[in-house]
């Protein structure tokens, strides 16, 4: 849904762009306005969000619901809860190494999202694996460490962020074979 928005946002500023620019933006000595895209590394977010405290509170809580529906002898929560772990760990490696989605990580900064925007001076913000296709004037800006900041990422987390920024990510198809 945040993608399929995005991209919306992103189509109709570029629209508005193409058909002269914002009229806010512009001003008759100037022209209009470059539309300044915020991208970020999803990747990124995925390392930074995995120690951090809200994550670390989710698995507590998870790991905590665990052992009693074990304690309780329900099996079926049990193998529930399981599975759900499973799967966030799965999704936390295609997050991590891969181009996964990160809209579970988002929801928890949305809210400083706008703060972010204006401290980049950008008008969208984006993974910078969905841009499938970009105007010639549209100046794209790296936002990742802004949008990692929230995360209170350690000088370990951040030299793991700077390594792996270095590297293509790996291919959804690749991920899920060495699961298998």
């Amino acid at each position: 849904m945040r993608r399929m928005l995005a991209t919306c946002v992103i189509a109709a500023a570029m629209t508005a762009l193409a058909c002269g620019g914002r009229a806010s933006a512009e001003s008759p000595k100037e022209g209009p306005k470059a539309l300044r895209v915020g991208t970020y590394d999803s990747r990124a977010l995925a390392v930074a969000f995995a120690p951090s405290e809200v994550h670390e509170t989710q698995l507590k809580a998870l790991m905590k619901e665990h052992a009693e529906a074990k304690a309780a002898g329900d099996e079926e929560k049990v193998k529930r809860l399981e599975a759900e772990g499973q799967a966030g760990q799965d999704l936390m490696h295609q997050q991590g190494f891969g181009t996964a989605p990160v809209d579970n990580i988002l929801k928890h900064i949305e809210d400083q999202l706008p703060a972010i925007a204006r401290e980049a001076a950008v008008d969208v913000i984006v993974s910078k694996w969905q841009i499938t296709w970009q105007a010639p004037g549209v100046e794209t800006v790296d936002v990742t460490d802004l949008m990692v900041k929230p995360f209170k990422p350690t000088e370990w987390t951040l030299k793991t962020i700077a390594e792996l920024r270095r590297h293509a990510p790996i291919p959804n198809e690749k991920l899920k074979n060495l699961k298998d």
